[in-house]
């Protein structure tokens, strides 16, 4: 991989597919996120089934969709985002992806809510690896005219696996015969248990694939890491700017994950849709639009806008955080 600022000068064909290797990277970590959000989505959308065959309540599947995931994946992102600073990066994701994933094909086995609670956790803790170890990454393997294209890149993960959630439940359902699927040998698996299996077992595969990337060398991003930069002081100085982005980012996340937590029962409740059309003709096209306009974000020319906008939020955040001197207006 690339690394800006070792010192070497590679020809223009070496560069040319040192590039290539980092744009394909960013195309692996890109289905990774696709795939972690599938994995963190498909509960939705057969919660209804599982609360039948478990008997289990709305409050219990609200605890498995927010509790038994969001705690864990915030309280394992510090231990983790601290191993990402200072080890190998690619090998984490790696094990992270197994982890996560290995947790989700559990859940098509779980017999009662505790069962599926640990298999809850197990993903919010393998998926909280992911975004911090792809952002330090990418840092290092693109210049910074290229950082913001990546990440976007990146980010239409997330869109695009509620897409690909709802249509796999749409595929489980549509080969279903009522709430069962005929599998040779096995005999009947409800819908439920085999949607965790399909959306689980491709992450075990992909892992594989992350595991053979190259750990990247780390750039002059990672210098102040080495020169003792910590944590606690930096909060200590810009504890209002940081604190205003939390509680906004905070907020955001649960307006966007109670609706798409809770829209598919919605649906099959109040309007009577059906599994198989909550899951192909309703979030599915509502996230496929939502990713479009993802794509049209990174193909306009408006970078100038984008970092014109950001700076003057950062100005106005770091503007609150100085102490305000106070005048007495003469007349």
């Amino acid at each position: 991989m690339s690394a800006p600022g070792d010192g070497r000068a590679p020809s223009s064909s070496q560069a040319s597919a040192a590039r290539a290797r980092d744009w394909l990277m960013v195309a692996l970590f890109m289905l990774a996120y696709i795939l972690s959000g599938v994995d963190r989505q498909m509960l939705a959308f057969v919660a209804l089934d599982i609360k039948r065959d478990l008997h289990i309540s709305d409050f219990e599947i609200g605890l498995l969709q927010g509790v038994a995931f969001a705690l864990f994946y915030a309280i394992a992102g510090l231990p983790l985002g601290w191993a990402i600073d200072s080890g190998p990066r690619i090998r984490i994701i790696g094990l992270a992806m197994t982890v996560w994933s290995g947790m989700t094909v559990l859940s098509g086995f779980a017999r009662g809510f505790p069962s599926l609670a640990f298999g809850r956790v197990g993903v919010g803790v393998g998926e909280a690896a992911l975004t911090p170890g792809v952002y330090s990454i990418l840092g290092d393997i693109f210049p910074k005219r290229q950082i913001g294209t990546a990440s976007l890149l990146y980010s239409l993960g997330a869109p695009l696996s509620l897409a690909v959630a709802a249509l796999a439940s749409a595929f489980v359902h549509g080969a279903a015969t009522g709430d069962v699927m005929e599998l040779p040998l096995i005999g009947p698996v409800a819908t439920w248990r085999m949607a965790f299996v399909i959306a689980g077992a491709p992450g075990l595969l992909m892992a594989g694939f992350i595991f053979a990337l190259r750990e990247p060398r780390r750039g002059p991003s990672h210098a102040d890491d080495r020169q003792g930069l910590r944590l606690l002081p930096y909060l200590r100085t810009h504890w209002r700017v940081e604190g205003i982005y939390a509680v906004g980012a905070t907020a955001l996340v649960c307006v966007h994950y109670s609706i798409a937590a809770w829209s598919p029962a919605l649906l099959s409740q109040a309007l009577h849709w059906t599994p198989k059309a909550v899951a192909s003709c309703g979030l599915g096209v509502l996230s496929e639009i939502r990713a479009s306009r993802g794509a049209v974000r990174i193909a306009l020319p408006i970078r100038s806008l984008r970092t014109s906008a950001a700076k003057a939020v950062i100005r106005s955040g770091l503007r609150t955080s100085q102490p305000k001197r106070h005048t007495i207006d003469r007349p």
